[in-house]
C-alpha cells in the first residue's frame, strides 16, 4: 500500500493518522487505520534499514578515496550464509539472522566477529540508533543507545515465560513500536439471514460502535552480572546462560504487570477494569456464584485461571461423606462448567480470573528490548543491563477477578 512512500511521507502520514486518533474523529475507519499503521511500521523499517546501508557504503567510499583503505575490502551487503542477492530490507531480518544472533553474544563478551556478523550488527546499532521517542513539552526524548536482543532470544524468552504463566500465555501480544491506542468493536449488529425468495433484497447497512482501548506503559529493566571468569566459556554457553537469567529477571515483573498493575504509572494488570468480586467460602463455590458477572457473549471463549492455593482447594474438596469429590490420582478437573481450568503460579492465594483473556486483554512491546553492558573492573565482573517498554489494558468488564478476603478456604 505504501511501496512508494519516502520515509518523510511515511512520517508525515503516521503523525496525520495519530492526530485524528487523538482527536476521536467519528468518521475514522478504525480497521483501516491499524491496518494502515502496520503498513507503515514496516514501510519505515524498510527505510531505515536501507538508509544504513548507504550511509556505510559512503563511509566506506570516503575512506577509499582517502587512500587509508584498500578497494577490495569492501563488504558485500548480502549476508553471509544468506540466498545471494538477497538482502537485509528491515531490521526484523537482521535480528532474525544467524549472523546477529552470533555478533550479539560476541559483541557482549568482547570477542572478534567475523566480518558477516560485523555488517549484521553495524545495521542493527545503526537502526537501533534512529530508534526514539520524539521530545515534547510534556516528556523528555527517548534515544536507545543499546544492542537490540536477537529475534530467537526474544521468542525464547517469550515461550519460557508463557510456560509458567497461562494469563501471560493467553494475553493478544502485538510488537507495534510506541503505540499505545488500539481501536476495538464495543457493539456490532448482527449479520441477516435471507431466505431464497429475499435474494435480491438489499443488506442493511453495518453498525459498529467504537471504543479506543489506552494502554499503560512501564519501563523494565533488569541487570545481570557476569564475572569475567565466566565469560570464558562458548558462544552458545553464553547465550544460554544469558536467556535463563533473563527469563528469572525479567519473568516476575512482566508477568505480575500482565496481571496486576495498577495502570497509575504502571502497566495496567488484567485485574484492574475488571468486575471485581469477593468471597469467603469454598473455591467452588465463588466460581458459582461469580461467573455471572459478565454476560453470556463475553463468556465465549472464556477460561478459569486459579492461584496455586485454590487449585489445592479444590482438589481437596471432600463431599458430605468425607470422600475426595475429584479423585487425588488423577488430579485436577480439566474444566468447571465447561470453562477450561488453568493453574497460574503467578496469582496471588485464592485469586480467581474468569474470562476470556486473548481477545479482551492487549500486551503491546512498545520498544523492543536493548541491552546495554557495563565493565565493573574491581569487582572482576561485567553487568549487561536489559530494558524495554511494554504496555498493556484490558477492555472493561469483560473479565471477573474474584477475590478470597480472609485465607484460602476450602
Amino acid at each position: 500500500m505504501f511501496e512508494e512512500f519516502t520515509l518523510e511521507q511515511v512520517e508525515a502520514y503516521k503523525k496525520e493518522l495519530r492526530s485524528k486518533l487523538d482527536a476521536n474523529d467519528a468518521g475514522l475507519d478504525l480497521d483501516k487505520v491499524e491496518s494502515e499503521l502496520q503498513e507503515l511500521e514496516k514501510r519505515e523499517g524498510e527505510l531505515r534499514a536501507k538508509a544504513a546501508e548507504a550511509e556505510k557504503r559512503a563511509r566506506i567510499m570516503q575512506k577509499i578515496a582517502a587512500g587509508t583503505v584498500r578497494a577490495n575490502p569492501v563488504a558485500n551487503p548480502v549476508a553471509g550464509g544468506e540466498e545471494e542477492g538477497k538482502a537485509w530490507r528491515s531490521l526484523d531480518d537482521v535480528l532474525a539472522s544467524k549472523e546477529y544472533r552470533s555478533a550479539f553474544a560476541k559483541k557482549l563478551m568482547g570477542r572478534s566477529l567475523s566480518d558477516e556478523e560485523q555488517r549484521a550488527l553495524d545495521t542493527a546499532v545503526t537502526t537501533t540508533a534512529t530508534t526514539f521517542v520524539e521530545a515534547s513539552s510534556s516528556a523528555d526524548g527517548v534515544n536507545n543507545g543499546g544492542l537490540f536482543i536477537p529475534t530467537e532470544l526474544n521468542l525464547s524468552l517469550m515461550k519460557e515465560l508463557e510456560l509458567v504463566s497461562p494469563i501471560f500465555r493467553d494475553i493478544n501480544k502485538t510488537n507495534f513500536a510506541g503505540v499505545l491506542k488500539f481501536p476495538y468493536a464495543v457493539s456490532r449488529n448482527e449479520a441477516k439471514r435471507k431466505g431464497p425468495t429475499k435474494e435480491t433484497t438489499e443488506n442493511e447497512d453495518g453498525q459498529v460502535e467504537w471504543a479506543m482501548l489506552e494502554l499503560k506503559d512501564a519501563e523494565i529493566s533488569v541487570t545481570i552480572p557476569v564475572t569475567w571468569k565466566l565469560e570464558a566459556m562458548a558462544v552458545d554457553q553464553f547465550y544460554g546462560y544469558f536467556l535463563t537469567e533473563l527469563k528469572n529477571q525479567v519473568s516476575r515483573s512482566l508477568i505480575s504487570g500482565v496481571i496486576y498493575g495498577s495502570g497509575s504509572d504502571d502497566m495496567e494488570g488484567v485485574t484492574i477494569k475488571a468486575v471485581q468480586k469477593t468471597y469467603t467460602g469454598t473455591v467452588l463455590a465463588a466460581i458459582e456464584a461469580n461467573i455471572s458477572a459478565i454476560d453470556a457473549q463475553k463468556k465465549v471463549g472464556a477460561k478459569l485461571y486459579i492461584s496455586t492455593t485454590a487449585a489445592e482447594s479444590i482438589q481437596f474438596s471432600k463431599d458430605s461423606n468425607g470422600d475426595y469429590i475429584f479423585p487425588l490420582t488423577l488430579g485436577l478437573p480439566k474444566t468447571i462448567a465447561g470453562y477450561p481450568l488453568e493453574v497460574d503460579p503467578y496469582l496471588k492465594d485464592g485469586d480467581i480470573v474468569f474470562g476470556n483473556i486473548s481477545k479482551y486483554a492487549r500486551l503491546n512491546t512498545v520498544e523492543a528490548m536493548s541491552v546495554t553492558k557495563d565493565m565493573i573492573g574491581k569487582k572482576r565482573r561485567n553487568e549487561y543491563t536489559a530494558y524495554m517498554v511494554a504496555a498493556s489494558a484490558t477492555q472493561p468488564s469483560t473479565i471477573v477477578y474474584i477475590k478470597k478476603t480472609t485465607g484460602v478456604g476450602g
